[in-house]
């Protein structure tokens, strides 16, 4: 599939508009492989993975507070990290259980907290999800969220962390 198959059967007007990505993020997106497009039906499809990790520590939980983005703050407030799998984790995940290969949390825990093994005393895989929804985000589009949830305690934990994301935003975590 090429991204011009999906810009023939979206709304294209309804993106960038409010809640919803611009066609730029959507290409991105498709093009870094962070979800899976397909049609069925006549109708464009999208599949995501996300790792949801409730983190807990002497301290408390770690919530995420707050972003700022390049436009403006935005409050946030989870209770979890959440992140999207990348496509070769998804694939590696697919063969292997999702709940027996975590690298995947590793990766997370260290680009988002700069927190590697060391720094975690224990993790438990909680579940695995599924939900099918529209989104504000995607106008046009099916998706599917496939969710793992983790807990997990970390060790000699910060008092804040920070994370700047690639798009020039920071989000901030703290205990509570």
């Amino acid at each position: 599939m090429e991204f011009t198959d999906i810009l023939k059967l979206i709304p294209q007007q309804l993106y960038g508009v409010g809640e919803a990505k611009t066609l730029e993020q959507l290409k991105t997106e498709f093009d870094n492989g962070e979800s899976a497009f397909r049609i069925l039906n006549g109708n464009i499809c999208r599949e995501t993975w996300i790792c949801r990790i409730y983190a807990y520590s002497t301290k408390g939980k770690l919530y995420e507070t707050h972003q700022i983005t390049p436009d403006s703050p935005k409050e946030r407030g989870y209770g979890y990290i959440s992140e999207k799998l990348l496509s070769y984790e998804v694939e590696a995940g697919m063969r292997s259980n999702f709940y027996h290969e975590h690298y995947y949390l590793w990766r997370i825990l260290s680009e988002k907290l700069q927190i590697d093994k060391d720094d975690v005393n224990r993790f438990v895989f909680l579940a695995q999800t599924c939900e099918k929804k529209t989104s504000d985000s995607y106008p046009g589009i099916l998706c599917t969220y496939n969710l793992l949830e983790w807990r997990i305690s970390i060790a000699n934990p910060q008092e804040q962390y920070a994370k700047e994301a690639e798009n020039g935003a920071k989000i901030f975590f703290h205990w509570d």
